[in-house]
């Protein structure tokens, strides 16, 4: 593996990636997903859920637990989502969740029949040139929220 990996960080992301619908109490489908993108140092890991709640973690530690919590983030989470709903097509169905590549952006969508998932090099997302650019930028949305709450805090 390319990463420093914690062990709270594989609990949290095993975690996150066995959630269930009655778990989080939604009716929604998809009703949660990780976006995870792979540094040199780390991989990052985004999830966002239908119910707001949205966290962000780091391989080789720390992150953001929690940040649903504020208004902002809860609406850019639930956008994420729904986001989610739309590209089920760009996505297949798995039951092994490798983390990226550095350089290289996964998605993995929970949905009531099973995880969707879909990986694509990030320079490709950012420059709007895979169909799963608009999803990556509904993710960064959620991080821009995260930010904007840290610096008013």
């Amino acid at each position: 593996m390319a990463y420093a990996v914690t062990e709270i960080y594989e609990q949290i992301r095993a975690q996150a990636l066995s959630l269930t619908q009655t778990q989080l109490g939604v009716d929604a489908d998809p009703y949660g997903l990780l976006m995870e993108i792979g540094y040199p140092p780390a991989a990052v890991s985004l999830f966002s859920a239908a119910d707001g709640a949205a966290s962000l973690c780091f391989s080789n530690g720390g992150g953001m637990i929690g940040a649903g919590e504020h208004q902002s983030v809860a609406a850019a989470a639930k956008k994420f989502v729904q986001a989610a709903g739309l590209h089920r097509h760009d996505m297949g169905a798995a039951t092994e969740f490798p983390l990226p590549e550095p350089g290289e952006t996964r998605f993995c969508v929970l949905t009531a029949t099973g995880v969707l998932t879909a990986a694509a090099p990030e320079e490709a997302l950012g420059r709007r040139r895979h169909p799963l650019w608009p999803l990556f930028y509904a993710g960064q949305d959620v991080l821009t929220a995260m930010r904007e709450t840290q610096q008013l805090g």
